[in-house]
């Protein structure tokens, strides 16, 4: 191989640079869940219909994809799948649960600070079926497990190895926005919507990264995720990310006639300024928190 392409491919140690191996292990992610969804699309063909909860089993079989190829990235180099994050003891249990509370308590502060600047209220609605409630807790479960293995594992952990956490957190953060920016209600919204939108989803990709480097563990940002996304859709009713999909919430919000860059529109809380001002108040929070100790985490 040329020196010019050696050094583009590979580092002085001779192995595949960090940049190209988050690569892959992006790609191999999607690959391995595509691979992983053919039974389950082959079945629905044979059946001639879809399965029950399709979205359930679609963030599944993501989870799945991505848990495979984490673990054949690491075992490629010589590491235990726990070394990125997935120990999974009493202490990762524990940042799972207290995770799941602060997304909640960041989502439910975001909506009472909109409606004390008249920005929504409440309307009367019947309550959703439990049933539906634990199917949107089980989909938003595995949609967190999917994306914190995306774009907090291995591929975010490499690059940080690489260039340092601020540059590897950045990276990330900018890739997490641009994937959610194909959703349906961030794609039809105006200019300026879409692009606080994109800053918050920004914002929450760098706590996410944040909430793994301070405890060197999975389980807060994985907690956090979750809590963020089923607290905004199944506790206060708003959409997830301009999700297109309808929205069963134990509250349902009335939009008033206020900018729609205060309201968040058809985005939901992720597209409204004052989510920004929480999640800017939560990175200096997290930014100010020394964390879990490298020896106690490891």
């Amino acid at each position: 191989m040329p020196p010019f392409l050696s050094g583009l491919f590979l580092d002085r140690q001779n192995g595949l640079r960090s940049g190209w191996r988050a690569t892959l292990f992006l790609l191999g992610g999607q690959f391995a869940a595509t691979i992983l969804a053919l039974p389950v699309v082959l079945v629905q063909g044979l059946a001639g219909r879809k399965l029950p909860y399709p979205d359930v089993v679609y963030q599944i079989v993501m989870a799945l994809g991505f848990l495979v190829v984490s673990w054949l990235a690491v075992r490629l180099e010589g590491r235990p799948l726990a070394s990125l994050g997935l120990r999974l003891d009493r202490r990762w249990a524990l940042e799972a649960v207290l995770g799941t509370l602060g997304g909640l308590l960041i989502m439910v502060l975001t909506a009472l600070l909109l409606w004390s600047l008249d920005g929504f209220h409440w309307v009367s609605a019947p309550p959703p079926a439990l049933r539906a409630v634990l199917m949107a807790g089980l989909t938003y479960a595995a949609v967190a497990v999917a994306e914190e293995l995306s774009f907090r594992g291995y591929g975010l952990q490499r690059v940080a190895l690489a260039i340092g956490p601020l540059g590897g957190q950045l990276i990330f953060a900018l890739i997490f926005a641009l994937v959610h920016a194909g959703n349906p209600g961030i794609r039809g919204a105006d200019s300026l919507l879409r692009t606080v939108a994109l800053l918050n989803i920004g914002l929450a990709g760098l706590i996410l990264g944040l909430a793994w480097q301070r405890t060197s563990s999975l389980a807060l940002p994985m907690g956090i995720h979750l809590g963020w996304n089923w607290a905004q859709e199944s506790l206060l009713g708003f959409r997830v990310s301009g999700s297109s999909e309808a929205v069963q919430g134990v509250f349902r919000p009335f939009l008033h006639e206020r900018p729609q860059w205060l309201t968040g529109g058809g985005v939901g809380l992720e597209g409204s300024v004052v989510c920004t001002g929480v999640c800017v108040v939560v990175l200096v929070g997290l930014l100010a928190w020394k964390g879990r100790p490298a020896s106690e985490a490891a």
